[in-house]
């Protein structure tokens, strides 16, 4: 009850949160506000898509996906054409969901596609990428802007990276699992 007080909302609200049960943004905010934190360091945002059995073949690790929408917190221009581009960077499958045969759940983790590389070393340059919408001569895949991809997001499937740059998004999943 005093944790309650001290952001200022109602022991309902608590005992909500007590519970996994949903709450409002406002009193996410609130707690936020108290403690000088981000939301990030309150909330975990656990998001599936189903994936009926034609569409899952074609979102893997590699996929490359436009939408009109940025997801990513870059404080450089993203935009390639007017497009924000991502990867598909992991594919996940939820194992409870799972057991039932007719539904299959997966968590997907994108990544920015853009003209700059970043500040730091984590991107891998793309030389000579051509998709149908597209043509660059350089593109990076920023793996510093690694997100989960949000149910009903709309997206378009533009086409998939080389296998080689394939191979260094599962190296890079693997080396970060032994974190």
């Amino acid at each position: 009850m005093e944790f309650a007080k001290s952001v200022e909302i109602s022991n309902a609200t608590l005992a909500k949160m007590g519970k996994d049960e949903a709450v409002s943004l406002t009193t996410i905010d609130k707690i936020c506000n108290v403690y000088d934190c981000d939301i990030e360091n309150i909330v975990k945002h656990l998001s599936t898509i189903k994936v009926d059995d034609k569409f899952s073949p074609e979102l893997n690790i590699g996929t490359i996906i436009s939408t009109q929408y940025l997801l990513s917190r870059v404080l450089i221009h993203s935009s390639v054409g007017g497009k924000f581009y991502y990867v598909i960077t992991e594919k996940e499958r939820d194992e409870q969901l799972f057991l039932f045969e007719d539904i299959k759940q997966y968590t997907y983790k994108i990544a920015l596609l853009t003209s700059k590389p970043s500040n730091n070393d984590l991107y891998i340059p793309i030389p000579h990428l051509k998709l149908d919408d597209l043509e660059q001569t350089n593109l990076f895949l920023r793996l510093d802007t690694i997100r989960v991809l949000p149910n009903n997001f709309d997206f378009q499937i533009v086409g998939n990276l080389p296998h080689y740059v394939k191979d260094k998004i599962v190296r890079f999943n693997s080396f970060m699992k032994t974190l």
